[in-house]
C-alpha cells in the first residue's frame, strides 16, 4: 500500500513538471521576438542556437528554411548584417536631412501660431495651431522682417535680398498683386510679390484696409 502511494506521488510530481516545462515552452515561444534584430545581436551567439530555433528566425525574417545548420546560421548572419547596413544608412540620411534643415532655419525662417481661419499662419491649410510652426517655403530665404494685421488676416514677409512674400487674406485686396488670377485670392502660403522687385524694400506695414 505505501509503494502505491509512493508510485502515485512520484507519478504526480513527474507530471507536474512535465506540465510546467510545456508551459514554460509555450510561454517562450510565445514571447520570443523571432527575427529581432536586437533580440539576435543580444543574445547566443547563432552557432548555438538549434536548429529549429535559427528556423524560426529565418522564417521571421523572410528567408529560406532549408540547409544545413552550418547554410543556416551563414544566412541569419548575412540577415542581420544586411539590416545593420540598412539601418546605418537610414540613420546617416536622417542626419543628412536635419543637418540641411538646421542650416535652412540659420539662414532665416518663419514661425508662427494661433489662429489660421484665413490661412494667415502661411501652413497650407486652415487649421489652428497651438504651438510655434515653421512655414517651410521661407527656410534658407533670410528672412528679416515680419508685418501683420489683425483686421485683415495678412503677414508679409521682407527678405534680406529684398524680396517680400505675403500670404492670408479673405479675399480682400490686400495682397499688392496687380494680377487679375491673384487679386482677391486667399492664399494658404507664402506667394512672391513680384511686383516690388528691384524696390530695395526693407519693412513693410499693414493697416485695416490697405498696406
Amino acid at each position: 500500500m505505501t509503494a502505491t502511494s509512493e508510485d502515485a506521488t512520484i507519478g504526480q510530481t513527474v507530471s507536474s513538471k512535465l506540465k510546467a516545462a510545456v508551459a514554460a515552452a509555450r510561454v517562450t515561444g510565445a514571447t520570443t521576438p523571432w527575427g529581432s534584430l536586437s533580440y539576435l545581436e543580444h543574445h547566443t551567439p547563432l552557432s548555438k542556437l538549434s536548429n529549429e530555433k535559427l528556423k524560426r528566425h529565418l522564417s521571421a525574417r523572410g528567408e529560406v528554411t532549408e540547409g544545413t545548420k552550418a547554410e543556416l546560421v551563414e544566412r541569419l548572419s548575412n540577415s542581420i548584417s544586411e539590416e545593420r547596413e540598412r539601418k546605418t544608412t537610414q540613420e546617416l540620411e536622417l542626419e543628412t536631412k536635419h543637418r540641411r534643415i538646421a542650416d535652412l532655419e540659420e539662414q532665416g525662417a518663419v514661425y508662427c501660431a494661433g489662429k489660421n481661419n484665413a490661412g494667415q499662419l502661411g501652413l497650407g491649410d486652415l487649421n489652428d495651431r497651438q504651438c510655434f510652426t515653421v512655414i517651410r517655403s521661407t527656410r534658407g530665404k533670410h528672412v528679416h522682417h515680419v508685418s501683420t494685421s489683425n483686421g485683415a488676416n495678412i503677414s508679409f514677409a521682407t527678405t534680406h535680398q529684398h524680396q517680400v512674400f505675403v500670404w492670408g487674406g479673405t479675399g480682400v485686396g490686400l495682397l499688392g498683386f496687380t494680377s487679375s488670377s491673384k487679386q482677391n485670392v486667399m492664399f494658404e502660403t507664402p506667394q512672391l510679390v513680384e511686383e516690388l522687385n528691384g524696390e530695395e524694400i526693407i519693412k513693410t506695414s499693414i493697416g485695416s484696409s490697405h498696406a
